[in-house]
């Protein structure tokens, strides 16, 4: 459930902000009030997760639409195939000026606990609108999370709070990261549960 928002950001500039359209000074700007206002931070992570589902959703029909036809003309199979294909067109039109050109498909990074001294830093590509999946297995169960990126030197980059499902953490990240090395930082009621490294390259 996504929280109530006071401020005064407009959903345009979440919007532009998910897709990679608002100019440095401004982009500071939110990103900055991002930090401390946690309605904001549910509304770029309800969009972000809207925007990778209308992709998928897309992604979906295409694949049917491309399954070789029969060679005989029946009216009740074909009536589904072309209802898919307004569908398509309809989400190709708002997947056009909801996302930029060339963006790719989300990738899934699963994280794991630090152990010992081996190099637990989850790999994931530059560029990428990264997915990240954290085990809750063996933490303390709670209604929401929040999770913090940090860069290597260990300043909060981002953060947002989310609910678990099925002992696992997911959320979407709003921006894409630079090349090198991450915390992740999974806390729960304000104490630190687990850290987990991240390597995007």
């Amino acid at each position: 459930m996504l929280r109530d928002c006071k401020c005064s950001v407009s959903e345009e500039t979440v919007e532009r902000y998910c897709l990679g359209r608002l100019e440095s000074e401004e982009l500071e700007r939110f990103e900055e009030h991002l930090l401390v206002c946690p309605g904001c931070q549910d509304r770029v992570a309800a969009s972000d997760e809207y925007i990778a589902a209308m992709k998928l959703a897309l992604r979906d029909i295409r694949a049917r639409q491309a399954k070789p036809a029969g060679p005989r003309w029946n009216p009740l199979r074909w009536t589904p195939l072309l209802a898919a294909g307004v569908a398509a067109a309809a989400l190709a039109v708002f997947v056009h000026f909801r996302s930029p050109a060339g963006d790719p498909a989300p990738h899934m990074v699963s994280l794991r606990a630090i152990r010992g001294f081996e190099d637990p830093a989850a790999a994931a590509p530059a560029g990428a609108l990264l997915v990240l999946k954290a085990d809750l297995s063996e933490l303390p169960e709670m209604p929401s999370y929040r999770i913090a990126i940090a860069d290597q030197g260990g300043a909060i980059l981002w953060q947002a709070s989310g609910t678990p499902e099925q002992g696992q953490l997911t959320v979407t990240l709003p921006r894409k990261l630079a090349p090198g090395r991450y915390w992740v930082r999974l806390l729960g009621g304000g104490n630190l549960l687990r850290e987990f490294g991240l390597k995007v390259e």
